[in-house]
């Protein structure tokens, strides 16, 4: 049935309808449709159809096939270039080839007669690179909001406003009279890249506030990530100190160091600095006028560096991941190419620095953590180590709480370590860190497979739309950059929200787990995350989804004890079970009675074991296709548990 609030994607007769089996999003208009062109597959045939661009997406639907399309949303498109000239020999040798963040290559071939390739360049052009061009990203003029919103509601949506650094400094229990919440930042003048509201050491005035923040790394003064209630032991993070070769000292910087040690009532003799970073990289600063802390200025701290390379590093390490894994991994060399991208590696070292950070905490000690910028390496290690020390953050809300905390509040750069909207995808200060956290996620989920509320299908949900730009959530590089989006744009923990039976793990069992998670760190116990880096290979056959089976197993449970609970009620109205065992009036047992009810009861439950099963399996079978059969979405929106304002659920593609 056609969702009431739908709307046909043109809106005018300028555009065309976005066909099936594409679900159309509000506000979304097909800028373009092309029926004469290509699509070239890494490994299968060339399959002719139609080419639509549209204010959000690329989208190819075969004239062949109406299984085989192709989507992606067009803040995806890393770089896109011309293929051959209207000379070139081959029937497919001219036309576009497209990257995208998301892993892919995509490759199209068009007539050169029909000059259709310069206006699908010039399209992508203006609109993939929104940012680059002056035009509104897609998230600033999604009409989903209007849904959810009233028209002069100006209040950010829900999903705005999961995270509260006020509600978080409760949960975790923290005492009043020894870390108090600052306002101090409020306008963001004390640092630009961190939150309005820092948790500080209760004793440190405004006004060392302020001097500490001149003295470390773009302001970014050392606040407080996490509390253990159980033995005080905290977790701050910060930059590096502005020390530099010569080795100055800030005297207001050194004590208000000493407070955030003696503020651990466990262990006030000691505070341990972990600098993520390689020691000659961080010796290498000091010629930048920055470094790290030296022990004569830091007595009773100790510093341990962490071997974690560069943003430079990782980006070049996912290059290698891509080239193995796209179009098709080689069978024959899978270790020896895997090994050369060094991507596990670099797993295990950030893996290994979080658990080491999890041991001191659990034992006492408190932490403080920084890398350069500390937005970076900083806020894998911080999150992850929360992620191992407090359950409440491997809950679906407490996860959603983690990433706006440690990552979004605390100024991860997101706009340019994405590329989001950008043109220069040749740009150094692009890096898959925050794709590393997520990964490294995934690897603690696979190993405590009880322990986590969420499933797989969040982090690959996540990990797409932060290049989508369909919601305002991961827009720009810090929190102050992201203000007018709270209340113009969704916020994608709207979605998740909305649709949460979708990224709800049924093996969750927080009383099968403990508090503290001891994950044991080996290059033997981690994989290449094969449902992501692997999806688009026609070779992979992903695990059998036991998500989806376990729900279907679950109906098939809930209908049979409807069964039961109606043949009991069936018999003991015949008098079955009652205390006179079923006498008749004259005193004698009336065992055809009985019998009769038993029979009935027997012939009810078989026939309705036999629909329960049958039905149990379809309706799991019909969940994984997505509602196929149950609604119509030709060009318009659909319902999903109850929100019809909500993102639709999309049905499975190929992308081969």
């Amino acid at each position: 049935m056609a969702d009431r609030h739908a709307q046909q994607s043109g809106g005018s007769g300028a555009h065309q309808q976005i066909p099936e089996p594409f679900v159309t999003f509000y506000g979304e208009e097909c800028l373009h449709a092309d029926d004469t062109v290509t699509y070239l597959p890494p490994n299968d045939n060339p399959k002719a159809g139609t080419l639509l661009v549209t204010t959000f997406r690329l989208l190819f639907k075969s004239t062949d096939s109406d299984e085989y399309h192709v989507e992606l949303p067009l803040g995806a498109i890393d770089k896109f270039e011309k293929v051959g000239g209207a000379t070139s020999r081959g029937a497919y040798a001219y036309g576009v080839e497209i990257h995208s963040k998301d892993l892919r290559t995509l490759r199209f071939a068009h007539n050169p007669k029909e000059h259709s390739r310069r206006r699908l360049y010039e399209l992508l052009s203006r609109h993939v690179f929104p940012l680059s061009n002056g035009v509104p990203a897609y998230c600033e003029y999604y009409q989903g909001r209007m849904h959810l919103k009233k028209a002069d509601d100006n209040e950010p949506t829900k999903g705005w406003t999961i995270y509260s650094v006020h509600k978080e400094a409760e949960r975790m229990g923290i005492p009043e009279d020894k870390w108090r919440v600052t306002s101090i930042n409020a306008d963001y003048s004390l640092c630009s890249t961190y939150p309005q509201h820092l948790i500080v050491p209760a004793t440190a005035t405004d006004d060392d506030l302020r001097a500490v923040a001149r003295f470390r790394s773009k302001g970014r003064l050392p606040a407080l990530c996490w509390y253990n209630r159980r033995n005080g032991a905290t977790i701050t993070r910060c930059s590096q100190p502005r020390v530099g070769v010569v080795g100055k000292r800030n005297h207001t910087d050194e004590q208000y160091i000493e407070a955030i040690r003696k503020l651990n009532p466990t262990h006030p003799e000691q505070l341990r600095i972990m600098d993520a970073r390689p020691r000659r990289n961080a010796m290498a600063n000091q010629a930048k006028g920055l470094g790290y802390e030296s022990t004569t200025a830091y007595p009773n701290c100790d510093i341990a560096f962490l071997n974690i390379h560069n943003i430079h590093v990782m980006r070049d390490s996912l290059r290698r991941v891509r080239a193995m894994c796209w179009p098709e991994p080689d069978e024959h060399n899978w270790f020896a190419n895997l090994e050369a991208t060094g991507w596990l590696k670099h797993l295990r070292a950030i893996l290994s620095g979080a658990v080491s950070i999890v041991d001191l905490v659990d034992s006492g000690q408190s932490v403080l953590i920084h890398c350069s910028d500390g937005w970076d390496r900083t806020a894998q290690l911080s999150a992850l180590a929360l992620i191992m020390l407090d359950p409440f953050y491997r809950t679906l809300e407490g996860f959603q709480v983690l990433i706006e905390k440690e990552w979004l509040s605390f100024g991860h750069k997101f706009g340019q370590r994405l590329g989001l909207c950008d043109k220069h995808h040749n740009d150094e200060q692009r890096s898959p860190v925050f794709l590393q956290f997520i990964d490294c996620v995934w690897q603690l989920s696979e190993f405590f497979p009880c322990a986590f509320e969420f499933n797989e299908s969040l982090l690959i949900f996540i990990l797409d739309e932060m290049y989508s730009c369909l919601y305002g959530t991961f827009m720009h590089n810090n929190e102050k950059s992201r203000q007018k989006l709270r209340t113009t744009t969704l916020s994608m923990w709207d979605h998740v929200l909305a649709f949460r039976h979708e990224f709800i793990s049924p093996f969750f069992d927080p009383a099968a787990t403990p508090t503290v998670l001891k994950y044991p760190v080996s290059i033997r116990n981690l994989q290449l995350w094969q449902g992501y880096f692997l999806r688009w290979s026609t070779q992979f056959r992903p695990k059998e989804d036991l998500v989806a089976r376990f729900r279907s197993m679950q109906t098939t449970i809930e209908e049979l004890e409807l069964q039961c609970a109606a043949v009991k009620s069936t018999l003991e109205s015949k008098g079955v079970g009652n205390g006179d065992g079923g006498r008749d009036g004259d005193g004698d047992t009336d065992g055809g009675g009985a019998r009769q009810g038993l029979d009935e009861g027997d012939g009810a439950t078989n026939n309705s074991n036999d629909d329960s099963d049958g039905g149990g399996d379809d309706e799991g079978d019909d969940d994984d296709e997505g509602d196929d059969d149950e609604q119509e979405h030709t060009g318009q929106q659909r319902d999903g548990a109850g929100e019809s304002w909500a993102r639709p659920r999309e049905r499975t593609v190929s992308n081969a």
